[in-house]
């Protein structure tokens, strides 16, 4: 995997190898795969019961563990609060548009006339997850960056750990 946080990629500020679009490549299903098969390892629980193997979903938990799909939200949501909460690199910060209403922290997500550059867009997706997590009562501008990772990390593991979807990823079942 190849992410890169202000590489030496002009331009490139949080892009990934495996994404063409969130999550939707075969390359990014076959790393949760395997990332499934590290687990059960991990976790000593490689041999198949009836003919199948171990759920993971709790090993996820029991390990404190985000699957590929929720690292993606986590470091997005993490490099934006603190994007927004410093204003630096400014660059990258001037493409946020936080909403003018008096109380909200809102980010106006940003409009794209192609459905694979906003799947694409580090703009969007963050502003996109840390509106949920606004929605949540997880705020990135009243946290410190400490606290701000230890909310997102526990909201994240249990979003995974529960039935409901996950932030922006529709997941395979684990």
């Amino acid at each position: 995997i190849n992410a890169e946080y202000g590489g030496s990629k002009k331009g490139q500020f949080w892009r990934t190898s495996f994404m063409d679009g969130p999550f939707s490549s075969s390359i990014i299903k076959r790393l949760f795969i395997l990332q499934k098969k590290c687990i059960r390892i991990v976790c000593n629980s490689t041999s198949k019961i009836n003919g199948s193997f171990q759920h993971t979903k709790p090993m996820f938990f029991k390990l404190k563990l985000l699957t590929i799909f929720n690292l993606y939200n986590y470091f997005c949501g993490c490099f934006g609060m603190n994007i927004l909460k410093y204003r630096s690199p400014s660059k990258i910060y001037n493409f946020f548009v936080i909403s003018e209403r008096a109380s909200s922290n809102k980010l106006i997500l940003p409009k794209y006339n192609s459905s694979k550059i906003m799947n694409d867009s580090f703009i969007y997706n963050s502003s996109r997850i840390l509106n949920l997590l606004l929605d949540n009562d997880i705020s990135y501008a009243s946290s410190s960056p400490d606290v701000f990772k230890k909310l997102l990390k526990r909201h994240l593991m249990n979003r995974q750990n529960s039935s409901l979807p996950v932030l922006c990823v529709d997941t395979t079942a684990y």
